[in-house]
Protein backbone atom coordinates (compact mmCIF):
# COMPACT_ATOMS: atom_id res chain seq x y z
CA UNK A 1 0.00 0.00 0.00
CA UNK A 2 1.27 3.91 -1.02
CA UNK A 3 2.87 5.97 2.08
CA UNK A 4 -0.66 8.62 1.16
CA UNK A 5 -2.57 5.62 1.30
CA UNK A 6 -1.28 4.37 5.04
CA UNK A 7 -0.66 7.88 6.30
CA UNK A 8 -5.07 8.74 5.19
CA UNK A 9 -6.52 5.25 6.81
CA UNK A 10 -4.24 5.58 9.89
CA UNK A 11 -4.50 9.27 10.67
CA UNK A 12 -7.62 11.04 8.74
CA UNK A 13 -10.41 7.79 8.37
CA UNK A 14 -9.37 7.31 11.93
CA UNK A 15 -6.51 9.16 13.89
CA UNK A 16 -4.95 5.57 15.39
CA UNK A 17 -2.28 5.14 18.20
CA UNK A 18 0.83 2.68 17.40
CA UNK A 19 -0.91 -0.03 19.14
CA UNK A 20 -4.27 0.50 17.51
CA UNK A 21 -2.21 0.17 14.37
CA UNK A 22 0.10 -2.87 15.47
CA UNK A 23 -3.39 -4.92 16.62
CA UNK A 24 -5.05 -4.19 13.08
CA UNK A 25 -1.88 -6.02 11.35
CA UNK A 26 -1.22 -8.36 14.12
CA UNK A 27 2.27 -7.79 13.77
CA UNK A 28 4.51 -7.18 16.81
CA UNK A 29 6.78 -4.68 14.53
CA UNK A 30 5.54 -2.13 12.51
CA UNK A 31 8.05 0.11 12.60
CA UNK A 32 8.16 1.05 8.65
CA UNK A 33 4.55 1.08 8.93
CA UNK A 34 4.27 3.23 11.92
CA UNK A 35 6.66 5.62 9.82
CA UNK A 36 5.08 6.42 6.71
CA UNK A 37 1.90 7.79 8.96
CA UNK A 38 4.07 9.62 11.08
CA UNK A 39 5.77 11.33 7.28
CA UNK A 40 2.01 11.77 6.77
CA UNK A 41 1.44 13.21 9.97
CA UNK A 42 4.15 15.62 9.61
CA UNK A 43 2.44 17.71 6.50
CA UNK A 44 0.08 19.14 8.92
CA UNK A 45 1.60 19.10 12.70
CA UNK A 46 1.54 22.18 14.89
CA UNK A 47 4.44 22.27 17.77
CA UNK A 48 2.63 24.27 20.26
CA UNK A 49 4.23 26.49 22.88
CA UNK A 50 2.77 24.53 25.64
CA UNK A 51 4.92 22.28 27.40
CA UNK A 52 4.83 19.20 29.68
CA UNK A 53 6.22 19.12 33.01
CA UNK A 54 9.97 17.31 32.06
CA UNK A 55 9.17 20.95 29.47
CA UNK A 56 8.98 18.86 26.24
CA UNK A 57 6.67 20.95 23.67
CA UNK A 58 3.18 19.40 22.92
CA UNK A 59 2.11 19.06 19.31
CA UNK A 60 -1.61 18.69 17.59
CA UNK A 61 -1.97 17.46 14.11
CA UNK A 62 -4.12 19.34 12.25
CA UNK A 63 -5.55 16.69 9.84
CA UNK A 64 -7.93 17.75 7.00
CA UNK A 65 -10.78 15.44 9.30
CA UNK A 66 -9.59 17.51 12.36
CA UNK A 67 -10.43 20.76 10.00
CA UNK A 68 -13.70 19.27 9.10
CA UNK A 69 -14.63 19.00 12.90
CA UNK A 70 -13.53 22.03 13.82
CA UNK A 71 -15.02 23.91 10.96
CA UNK A 72 -18.32 21.86 11.85
CA UNK A 73 -18.41 22.98 15.58
CA UNK A 74 -17.40 26.82 14.87
CA UNK A 75 -20.41 26.90 12.21
CA UNK A 76 -22.61 24.98 14.72
CA UNK A 77 -21.64 27.81 17.52
CA UNK A 78 -21.81 30.63 15.37
CA UNK A 79 -25.44 29.21 14.61
CA UNK A 80 -26.19 29.32 17.98
CA UNK A 81 -25.29 32.84 18.65
CA UNK A 82 -27.42 34.37 15.69
CA UNK A 83 -30.37 32.93 16.73
CA UNK A 84 -29.90 33.48 20.87
CA UNK A 85 -29.06 37.03 19.53
CA UNK A 86 -32.29 37.08 17.83
CA UNK A 87 -34.82 35.57 20.49
CA UNK A 88 -36.54 37.87 22.73
CA UNK A 89 -36.60 38.51 26.35
CA UNK A 90 -39.04 35.64 26.95
CA UNK A 91 -37.14 32.91 25.21
CA UNK A 92 -33.41 34.28 25.95
CA UNK A 93 -34.02 33.52 29.58
CA UNK A 94 -36.17 30.10 28.53
CA UNK A 95 -32.97 28.88 26.57
CA UNK A 96 -30.29 29.92 29.06
CA UNK A 97 -32.13 28.52 31.76
CA UNK A 98 -32.43 24.82 30.27
CA UNK A 99 -28.68 24.81 29.61
CA UNK A 100 -28.27 25.65 33.03
CA UNK A 101 -30.38 23.30 33.97
CA UNK A 102 -28.13 20.95 32.23
CA UNK A 103 -25.01 22.05 33.71
CA UNK A 104 -27.02 21.36 37.63
CA UNK A 105 -28.06 18.11 36.22
CA UNK A 106 -24.00 16.98 35.58
CA UNK A 107 -23.06 18.53 39.21
CA UNK A 108 -25.68 17.10 40.88
CA UNK A 109 -24.63 13.37 39.37
CA UNK A 110 -21.19 13.97 40.17
CA UNK A 111 -22.34 15.41 43.97
CA UNK A 112 -25.16 13.24 44.37
CA UNK A 113 -26.98 15.61 45.80
CA UNK A 114 -29.97 14.29 44.52
CA UNK A 115 -31.25 17.93 43.60
CA UNK A 116 -35.27 17.89 43.12
CA UNK A 117 -37.16 20.10 40.17
CA UNK A 118 -38.02 22.43 42.21
CA UNK A 119 -34.48 23.25 44.46
CA UNK A 120 -33.08 24.11 40.33
CA UNK A 121 -35.84 26.31 39.85
CA UNK A 122 -35.03 28.50 42.70
CA UNK A 123 -31.41 27.78 42.26
CA UNK A 124 -31.71 29.38 39.01
CA UNK A 125 -34.29 32.13 40.07
CA UNK A 126 -32.30 32.99 43.20
CA UNK A 127 -34.91 33.61 44.71
CA UNK A 128 -33.91 31.79 48.35
CA UNK A 129 -33.11 33.82 50.95
CA UNK A 130 -30.95 31.36 52.50
CA UNK A 131 -29.47 28.25 50.21
CA UNK A 132 -29.47 24.93 51.78
CA UNK A 133 -25.79 23.96 52.33
CA UNK A 134 -25.56 20.93 50.22
CA UNK A 135 -26.36 22.87 47.45
CA UNK A 136 -24.02 25.78 48.11
CA UNK A 137 -21.56 24.66 45.77
CA UNK A 138 -24.03 24.29 43.03
CA UNK A 139 -25.63 27.68 43.19
CA UNK A 140 -22.07 29.53 43.07
CA UNK A 141 -21.21 27.69 40.26
CA UNK A 142 -24.24 28.50 38.50
CA UNK A 143 -23.62 32.26 39.79
CA UNK A 144 -20.45 32.23 38.38
CA UNK A 145 -21.57 30.75 34.64
CA UNK A 146 -24.21 33.87 34.87
CA UNK A 147 -21.53 36.13 35.18
CA UNK A 148 -18.94 35.30 32.57
CA UNK A 149 -21.99 34.76 30.40
CA UNK A 150 -23.38 38.21 31.17
CA UNK A 151 -19.87 39.34 28.85
CA UNK A 152 -17.56 39.02 30.90
CA UNK A 153 -15.73 36.22 29.14
CA UNK A 154 -14.10 39.25 27.35
CA UNK A 155 -11.72 39.56 30.72
CA UNK A 156 -7.94 39.01 30.15
CA UNK A 157 -6.76 35.55 29.72
CA UNK A 158 -4.56 35.15 32.80
CA UNK A 159 -3.37 33.76 36.06
CA UNK A 160 -5.53 36.39 37.39
CA UNK A 161 -9.08 34.93 35.47
CA UNK A 162 -8.34 31.01 36.42
CA UNK A 163 -8.18 32.71 40.18
CA UNK A 164 -11.87 35.05 39.83
CA UNK A 165 -12.92 31.69 38.46
CA UNK A 166 -12.21 29.62 41.28
CA UNK A 167 -12.54 32.73 43.92
CA UNK A 168 -16.19 32.94 42.68
CA UNK A 169 -16.82 29.02 42.83
CA UNK A 170 -16.00 29.32 46.30
CA UNK A 171 -18.46 31.82 46.76
CA UNK A 172 -16.38 34.46 47.18
CA UNK A 173 -18.32 38.31 45.62
CA UNK A 174 -16.36 39.79 42.48
CA UNK A 175 -16.27 42.86 44.87
CA UNK A 176 -13.98 41.06 47.74
CA UNK A 177 -11.42 39.12 44.90
CA UNK A 178 -8.32 39.59 46.22
CA UNK A 179 -6.07 37.85 42.70
CA UNK A 180 -2.90 36.57 43.83
CA UNK A 181 -1.45 33.50 42.70
CA UNK A 182 -2.57 30.92 45.10
CA UNK A 183 -2.00 27.66 43.79
CA UNK A 184 -2.07 24.00 45.33
CA UNK A 185 0.49 23.41 48.09
CA UNK A 186 0.19 20.11 48.68
CA UNK A 187 1.89 17.55 46.03
CA UNK A 188 0.11 15.03 44.76
CA UNK A 189 2.55 12.61 44.04
CA UNK A 190 6.49 12.67 44.32
CA UNK A 191 8.24 14.21 41.69
CA UNK A 192 9.27 11.87 38.57
CA UNK A 193 11.21 14.27 36.68
CA UNK A 194 12.67 12.94 33.33
CA UNK A 195 11.12 9.79 33.59
CA UNK A 196 10.80 7.60 30.22
CA UNK A 197 6.84 7.19 29.74
CA UNK A 198 6.15 8.15 33.39
CA UNK A 199 2.38 9.07 33.43
CA UNK A 200 1.57 12.17 35.72
CA UNK A 201 -1.14 12.59 38.26
CA UNK A 202 -0.62 16.16 38.61
CA UNK A 203 2.32 18.98 38.39
CA UNK A 204 4.67 19.36 40.75
CA UNK A 205 3.44 22.49 42.83
CA UNK A 206 6.97 24.06 41.61
CA UNK A 207 6.14 23.62 38.19
CA UNK A 208 2.58 25.16 38.63
CA UNK A 209 2.72 28.99 38.19
CA UNK A 210 5.44 29.01 35.23
CA UNK A 211 2.63 25.82 33.57
CA UNK A 212 -0.30 27.90 34.07
CA UNK A 213 1.36 31.66 32.97
CA UNK A 214 2.25 29.22 29.46
CA UNK A 215 -1.25 27.92 28.81
CA UNK A 216 -2.52 31.66 29.10
CA UNK A 217 0.04 32.95 26.95
CA UNK A 218 -1.22 30.00 24.50
CA UNK A 219 -4.37 30.47 24.52
CA UNK A 220 -3.74 34.42 23.98
CA UNK A 221 -1.17 34.15 21.81
CA UNK A 222 -1.46 30.85 19.51
CA UNK A 223 -3.26 31.21 15.81
CA UNK A 224 -4.35 27.93 15.98
CA UNK A 225 -8.42 27.79 16.31
CA UNK A 226 -10.53 28.69 19.28
CA UNK A 227 -12.10 25.22 19.92
CA UNK A 228 -8.79 23.50 19.07
CA UNK A 229 -7.07 26.10 21.98
CA UNK A 230 -10.16 25.22 24.24
CA UNK A 231 -10.26 22.13 24.22
CA UNK A 232 -6.16 21.76 24.79
CA UNK A 233 -6.63 24.09 27.85
CA UNK A 234 -9.02 21.58 28.76
CA UNK A 235 -6.56 18.95 28.77
CA UNK A 236 -4.11 20.84 30.29
CA UNK A 237 -5.66 22.03 33.31
CA UNK A 238 -6.67 18.34 34.33
CA UNK A 239 -2.54 17.46 33.60
CA UNK A 240 -1.10 20.35 35.62
CA UNK A 241 -4.67 19.97 38.49
CA UNK A 242 -3.18 23.49 39.98
CA UNK A 243 -5.44 23.62 43.06
CA UNK A 244 -6.15 22.13 45.94
CA UNK A 245 -9.68 21.58 45.05
CA UNK A 246 -12.16 22.70 42.46
CA UNK A 247 -9.99 21.67 39.69
CA UNK A 248 -12.93 20.28 37.35
CA UNK A 249 -15.23 23.27 38.01
CA UNK A 250 -12.86 26.01 37.08
CA UNK A 251 -11.80 23.87 34.28
CA UNK A 252 -14.82 23.57 32.54
CA UNK A 253 -15.51 27.57 33.22
CA UNK A 254 -11.97 28.68 32.00
CA UNK A 255 -12.70 26.41 28.70
CA UNK A 256 -15.76 28.07 27.75
CA UNK A 257 -14.34 31.36 28.48
CA UNK A 258 -11.52 30.70 26.04
CA UNK A 259 -14.40 29.89 22.78
CA UNK A 260 -16.10 33.28 24.34
CA UNK A 261 -13.58 35.35 24.46
CA UNK A 262 -12.59 34.84 20.73
CA UNK A 263 -15.72 35.33 18.47
CA UNK A 264 -18.39 33.14 20.31
CA UNK A 265 -19.67 35.03 22.98
CA UNK A 266 -21.96 33.66 25.37
CA UNK A 267 -22.94 30.74 23.13
CA UNK A 268 -20.00 29.09 24.42
CA UNK A 269 -20.96 29.30 28.09
CA UNK A 270 -24.04 26.87 26.76
CA UNK A 271 -21.90 24.25 26.05
CA UNK A 272 -21.52 21.07 28.34
CA UNK A 273 -17.53 21.33 29.16
CA UNK A 274 -18.73 19.80 33.00
CA UNK A 275 -19.65 16.68 31.64
CA UNK A 276 -16.56 16.29 29.82
CA UNK A 277 -14.72 17.23 33.30
CA UNK A 278 -16.47 14.82 34.88
CA UNK A 279 -16.11 12.07 32.82
CA UNK A 280 -15.43 8.90 34.36
CA UNK A 281 -15.20 6.87 31.05
CA UNK A 282 -11.64 4.95 30.64
CA UNK A 283 -11.67 5.57 27.51
CA UNK A 284 -10.63 9.18 27.87
CA UNK A 285 -9.03 8.62 30.57
CA UNK A 286 -6.42 6.12 28.09
CA UNK A 287 -6.29 9.03 25.54
CA UNK A 288 -5.03 11.76 28.25
CA UNK A 289 -2.65 8.67 28.92
CA UNK A 290 -1.65 8.57 25.36
CA UNK A 291 -1.36 11.98 25.14
CA UNK A 292 1.78 12.32 27.61
CA UNK A 293 3.21 9.16 26.77
CA UNK A 294 3.44 10.71 22.90
CA UNK A 295 2.83 14.29 23.62
CA UNK A 296 0.68 14.45 20.83
CA UNK A 297 -2.79 16.34 22.07
CA UNK A 298 -4.94 15.13 18.53
CA UNK A 299 -5.85 12.05 20.34
CA UNK A 300 -7.32 14.71 22.75
CA UNK A 301 -8.58 17.08 20.17
CA UNK A 302 -10.17 14.53 18.18
CA UNK A 303 -11.99 13.01 20.88
CA UNK A 304 -13.74 15.99 22.57
CA UNK A 305 -14.76 17.68 19.28
CA UNK A 306 -16.98 14.35 18.93
CA UNK A 307 -18.38 15.00 22.15
CA UNK A 308 -19.33 18.89 21.44
CA UNK A 309 -20.50 18.27 18.40
CA UNK A 310 -22.91 15.63 19.79
CA UNK A 311 -23.85 18.38 22.69
CA UNK A 312 -24.20 21.42 19.72
CA UNK A 313 -26.98 19.13 18.10
CA UNK A 314 -28.62 18.94 21.32
CA UNK A 315 -28.02 22.95 21.99
CA UNK A 316 -29.62 23.16 18.27
CA UNK A 317 -32.66 21.01 19.48
CA UNK A 318 -33.73 22.85 22.38
CA UNK A 319 -33.14 26.13 20.34
CA UNK A 320 -35.80 24.62 17.92
CA UNK A 321 -38.08 23.97 21.00
CA UNK A 322 -38.03 27.32 22.75
CA UNK A 323 -38.55 29.07 19.42
CA UNK A 324 -41.90 27.72 19.46
CA UNK A 325 -42.37 28.41 22.78
CA UNK A 326 -41.79 31.59 22.16
CA UNK A 327 -44.58 31.41 19.96
CA UNK A 328 -47.02 30.32 22.41
CA UNK A 329 -45.65 32.43 24.91
CA UNK A 330 -46.32 35.76 21.98
CA UNK A 331 -50.43 34.33 21.71
CA UNK A 332 -50.76 33.98 25.48
CA UNK A 333 -49.63 37.98 25.56
CA UNK A 334 -51.87 38.41 22.75
CA UNK A 335 -54.48 36.74 24.56
CA UNK A 336 -53.71 38.57 28.00
CA UNK A 337 -53.55 42.24 25.98
CA UNK A 338 -56.76 41.50 24.28
CA UNK A 339 -58.61 40.79 27.51
CA UNK A 340 -57.02 44.11 29.05
CA UNK A 341 -59.01 45.83 26.48
CA UNK A 342 -62.06 44.06 26.32
CA UNK A 343 -65.15 44.70 28.38
CA UNK A 344 -64.49 43.01 32.03
CA UNK A 345 -67.03 40.80 33.22
CA UNK A 346 -65.49 40.08 36.24
CA UNK A 347 -68.49 39.45 39.05
CA UNK A 348 -65.51 41.04 41.90
CA UNK A 349 -65.30 44.20 39.59
CA UNK A 350 -64.62 47.42 42.18
CA UNK A 351 -67.77 48.54 43.69
CA UNK A 352 -68.52 51.89 44.27
CA UNK A 353 -67.53 53.51 47.58
CA UNK A 354 -68.11 56.52 49.18
CA UNK A 355 -64.46 56.50 50.19
CA UNK A 356 -62.37 58.86 47.49
CA UNK A 357 -59.14 57.17 48.36
CA UNK A 358 -57.92 53.41 48.16
CA UNK A 359 -57.75 51.23 50.83
CA UNK A 360 -53.77 49.76 50.59
CA UNK A 361 -53.73 46.01 50.55
CA UNK A 362 -50.51 47.31 53.32
CA UNK A 363 -49.11 47.74 56.51
CA UNK A 364 -50.27 50.78 56.98
CA UNK A 365 -47.22 52.15 59.16
CA UNK A 366 -45.73 51.84 55.72
CA UNK A 367 -46.40 55.50 54.01
CA UNK A 368 -49.15 58.21 54.21
CA UNK A 369 -51.83 58.00 52.22
CA UNK A 370 -52.20 60.76 49.99
CA UNK A 371 -55.48 63.15 49.99
CA UNK A 372 -58.33 62.36 47.64
CA UNK A 373 -57.89 64.16 44.13
CA UNK A 374 -61.57 64.84 42.60
CA UNK A 375 -62.42 63.03 39.15
CA UNK A 376 -63.17 65.01 35.81
CA UNK A 377 -66.82 65.28 35.04
CA UNK A 378 -70.15 65.97 36.31
CA UNK A 379 -71.56 64.45 39.47
CA UNK A 380 -74.57 62.47 37.05
CA UNK A 381 -72.11 60.68 34.46
CA UNK A 382 -73.08 56.66 35.11
CA UNK A 383 -69.32 55.98 36.56
CA UNK A 384 -68.92 54.27 39.79
CA UNK A 385 -66.08 56.65 41.76
CA UNK A 386 -63.35 54.44 41.32
CA UNK A 387 -60.41 53.59 44.41
CA UNK A 388 -57.77 55.82 43.79
CA UNK A 389 -54.01 54.38 43.83
CA UNK A 390 -50.77 56.11 44.90
CA UNK A 391 -49.01 58.70 43.84
CA UNK A 392 -45.53 58.32 41.87
CA UNK A 393 -44.05 59.81 44.64
CA UNK A 394 -44.96 57.19 47.02
CA UNK A 395 -43.94 53.94 45.30
CA UNK A 396 -39.50 54.33 45.88
CA UNK A 397 -40.46 54.67 49.60
CA UNK A 398 -42.99 51.68 49.96
CA UNK A 399 -40.43 49.60 48.03
CA UNK A 400 -38.46 50.06 50.28
CA UNK A 401 -39.80 49.29 53.41
CA UNK A 402 -41.31 46.22 51.60
CA UNK A 403 -37.88 44.54 50.90
CA UNK A 404 -37.16 45.41 54.67
CA UNK A 405 -39.93 43.94 55.68
CA UNK A 406 -40.11 40.74 53.18
CA UNK A 407 -36.26 40.32 52.04
CA UNK A 408 -37.16 37.31 50.42
CA UNK A 409 -39.23 39.65 47.78
CA UNK A 410 -37.24 40.45 44.52
CA UNK A 411 -37.14 44.33 43.78
CA UNK A 412 -39.47 44.02 40.92
CA UNK A 413 -42.22 42.13 42.71
CA UNK A 414 -42.10 44.71 45.83
CA UNK A 415 -42.04 47.44 42.68
CA UNK A 416 -44.78 45.57 41.09
CA UNK A 417 -47.16 45.45 44.45
CA UNK A 418 -46.29 49.38 45.33
CA UNK A 419 -47.72 50.22 41.74
CA UNK A 420 -50.82 47.79 42.52
CA UNK A 421 -51.95 47.30 46.09
CA UNK A 422 -55.64 49.00 45.66
CA UNK A 423 -58.35 47.02 47.14
CA UNK A 424 -60.60 46.41 44.61
CA UNK A 425 -58.61 46.35 41.68
CA UNK A 426 -57.50 43.69 39.34
CA UNK A 427 -54.04 42.97 37.54
CA UNK A 428 -52.69 40.35 35.37
CA UNK A 429 -49.31 38.46 34.06
CA UNK A 430 -48.98 40.87 31.25
CA UNK A 431 -49.05 44.21 33.44
CA UNK A 432 -46.35 42.93 35.67
CA UNK A 433 -44.33 41.68 31.84
CA UNK A 434 -45.01 44.91 29.92
CA UNK A 435 -44.21 47.00 33.38
CA UNK A 436 -41.90 45.64 35.19
CA UNK A 437 -39.73 44.78 31.11
CA UNK A 438 -39.18 41.13 32.18
CA UNK A 439 -40.07 37.87 30.04
CA UNK A 440 -43.88 36.38 30.25
CA UNK A 441 -42.25 33.01 32.96
CA UNK A 442 -40.61 35.58 35.21
CA UNK A 443 -43.67 37.46 35.10
CA UNK A 444 -45.95 34.24 35.95
CA UNK A 445 -43.80 32.67 38.63
CA UNK A 446 -43.31 36.45 40.38
CA UNK A 447 -47.25 36.92 40.33
CA UNK A 448 -47.81 33.75 41.51
CA UNK A 449 -45.53 34.04 44.56
CA UNK A 450 -46.53 37.16 45.62
CA UNK A 451 -50.07 35.15 45.99
CA UNK A 452 -48.46 32.08 47.53
CA UNK A 453 -47.29 34.55 50.07
CA UNK A 454 -50.44 36.85 50.27
CA UNK A 455 -50.15 39.65 48.56
CA UNK A 456 -52.68 38.72 46.45
CA UNK A 457 -55.74 36.61 45.51
CA UNK A 458 -55.68 34.71 42.25
CA UNK A 459 -58.60 33.74 40.37
CA UNK A 460 -59.71 32.32 36.89
CA UNK A 461 -61.45 34.80 34.43
CA UNK A 462 -62.54 33.25 31.28
CA UNK A 463 -59.02 31.66 30.20
CA UNK A 464 -56.79 34.13 32.10
CA UNK A 465 -55.92 34.40 35.86
CA UNK A 466 -56.49 37.49 38.00
CA UNK A 467 -54.87 39.08 40.58
CA UNK A 468 -56.65 40.79 43.54
CA UNK A 469 -54.93 42.56 46.22
CA UNK A 470 -55.52 41.49 49.85
CA UNK A 471 -55.33 43.90 52.62
CA UNK A 472 -52.41 43.58 55.36
CA UNK A 473 -52.99 45.45 58.31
Amino acid sequence: MPTQDIGIRWSEEKYATKDEVRDAYNMSMIDNIWKQIIDYRRLYTKTLDLHNIDRTPYMVVVTQTIQLKVASVERRLSRILVKTHDMKAYGKELFAKRRYAKTIEVLDSNYKTNISQEMVSHLLDEDLSTIPSQYSLIYNYIRTLKYYASGHYTDIIDYRLLESILKQIQGVSFDNLTLEKEYREEEIETSHYYQNNYVYKAAPIERIADMIDELCNFVRESDLSPVIKAIVANYYLNYVKPFDYLNEEANALFAKICLGHFDFDEASMYLNFEKIVFDTDEKLNKISVECQKTLDLTYYVNYILDLLDEDLKDILDEIVLTERDEIKNEQIDLSEDEGLNAKSTVEEEAKPSERSVAVMARPVEFVKLQESSPYIGESNVALPVFPAGLKEQDVEGIVTNLLEVYPYLKRTQAHFYACHCTIGKHYTISQFKKEENVAYETARTSMDFLAENGFYSKTKVRNKFVYSPVPRY
